[in-house]
C-alpha cells in the first residue's frame, strides 16, 4: 500500500488522541485524553458536505433541499429533515417542502445527513435558513 503519512503533535505531551472523527468542516476532530480537551487537525479540504435551500420564500411555494459532497467517498444515502425556527417539522423529511401559512415569518431550513459507502461514516450539514414572507 502506498501513500503519504503526515504526523501532527498535540498541544500537550500528555495528550492521547482518541475518538477520531471527520467533521463537516473537513477537519479530523478528536478527544485529547489526559487533558480534557477536544482538538482538530485540518485536512485542507474545507467543508465535506454542504446543504442549501432553493426556491421562493412565499406560501404555497416548494423549497428544495440540496446537498453536495466534496469528499472522495461514495454517498450511500442521504436523509433530510426540515426545520421551522430550529425545530424539526413533523413528517417533513423529503427533498422538497411546500411552504404553508403557519410558516409565515418563520425561518425555514433543512438539514442533510449523508452516509458514505462502504464505511458507513455519517456527516451532516444545515443550510442557511430563509425567512418566509
Amino acid at each position: 500500500m502506498k501513500g503519504d503519512i503526515t504526523e501532527f503533535s498535540t498541544r500537550s505531551a500528555a495528550a492521547v488522541p482518541a475518538g477520531i472523527a471527520v467533521g463537516t468542516d473537513g477537519a479530523m476532530w478528536f478527544a485529547e485524553q489526559g487533558t480534557s480537551r477536544i482538538s482538530k487537525v485540518g485536512t485542507g479540504n474545507g467543508r465535506l458536505v454542504t446543504t442549501s435551500v432553493n426556491g421562493r420564500s412565499t406560501v404555497s411555494s416548494r423549497l428544495t433541499c440540496s446537498s453536495a459532497n466534496s469528499s472522495p467517498w461514495k454517498v450511500a444515502s442521504t436523509a433530510r429533515v426540515w426545520l421551522r425556527d430550529g425545530v424539526p417539522i413533523p413528517d417533513a423529511t423529503g427533498r422538497t417542502y411546500r411552504l404553508r401559512v403557519r410558516d409565515i415569518r418563520s425561518l425555514i431550513t433543512c438539514q442533510a445527513s449523508v452516509t458514505f459507502d462502504p464505511t458507513l461514516i455519517q456527516l451532516g450539514a444545515k443550510a442557511k435558513p430563509i425567512k418566509v414572507s
